[in-house]
């Protein structure tokens, strides 16, 4: 038998934000360190050594906060831009 291989393509930008949207804030938050964690992203808090910002990198869309939730709420904003640009609904 010849098995054929077909390449996953599987954008999990778009995913993840519809998998926000049905958290609450603990739960986004929670959810976004995860996804930082397989994905190669970072979520940093303020600390003496950084800036007094928190920073989120995640697929590619970075931004910063003055709070965690912050953050967060950019994050979303930024990649649904993200999102709607790539497909061309903006």
């Amino acid at each position: 038998m010849n098995a054929q291989f077909w390449p996953a393509q599987f954008d999990r930008l778009p995913h993840f934000l519809l998998n926000l949207e049905c958290l609450g804030p603990a739960g986004q938050s929670e959810a976004v360190i995860n996804e930082c964690n397989e994905a190669n992203g970072f979520f940093h808090a303020p600390a003496r050594n950084r800036s007094h910002l928190w920073e989120l990198s995640l697929h590619g869309v970075y931004v910063t906060g003055a709070s965690e939730g912050e953050a967060i709420r950019n994050w979303k904003k930024a990649a649904q831009y993200q999102v709607a640009t790539d497909t061309g609904a903006a």
